[in-house]
């Protein structure tokens, strides 16, 4: 099943700076009538050292998101 990005917005606080993003992501429905939609909010603690928002392209937001995403969604063994 591939999930596609739809959404990436901003909260900026009231100097004008991104202090989160929202990236949405979804599938379309699968032959069994299955879809997945979720939204990951990224903060300044998912960046990597030193990366703020402005440094870091919205290709690799989602990239973030996807890895946030996979550890938010991967089974466990309980």
């Amino acid at each position: 099943m591939t999930i596609y990005m739809n959404k990436l917005t901003y909260d900026y606080d009231n100097d004008g700076n991104p202090v989160d993003a929202l990236i949405g992501f979804s599938t379309g429905m699968d032959s069994e009538s299955q879809y997945i939609y979720a939204n990951i909010k990224l903060t300044k603690d998912d960046l990597g050292e030193g990366q703020t928002f402005d440094s870091l392209s919205p290709k690799d937001l989602v990239a973030i998101a996807r890895t946030k995403l996979y550890n938010a969604t991967k089974p466990t063994t309980e």
